[in-house]
């Protein structure tokens, strides 16, 4: 699993608040703002569906930061290998739109079983 707090990366809300962006790579539990843990499984139909559609609205913001933190992580690799930076692999994920990152995020897939 990826360490989205390895760079200081991980950390960027809606708005101002810190968020944490590992949440989406893993399917068990839902984690607020304000560091609330729920587990998927216990949430009620209903707040599945309006954590899916909060998720939809500001997918572009959090794939935006996760497309950062990709970007980051290939150019400190690139730098610790002494690899030419221009040479480096473009990460996958910037070949994806918003919707089609939000979708195959673990989080996603497991609020959307």
């Amino acid at each position: 699993m990826l360490d989205y707090d390895e760079h200081g990366l991980g950390q960027h809300g809606v708005g101002d608040r810190p968020f944490d962006l590992g949440v989406f790579m893993q399917g068990d539990v839902w984690r607020d703002e304000d560091g609330w843990t729920y587990f998927l499984d216990d949430l009620a139909p209903d707040d599945r569906l309006a954590l899916a559609g909060w998720l939809r609205r500001h997918s572009r913001h959090f794939y935006l930061q996760a497309v950062r933190h990709e970007l980051a992580v290939m150019l400190h690799a690139a730098s610790a290998t002494a690899q030419s930076q221009a040479t480096a692999a473009v990460p996958d994920i910037v070949f994806l739109s918003a919707d089609e990152w939000l979708a195959q995020t673990a989080l996603f897939v497991a609020l959307s079983s």
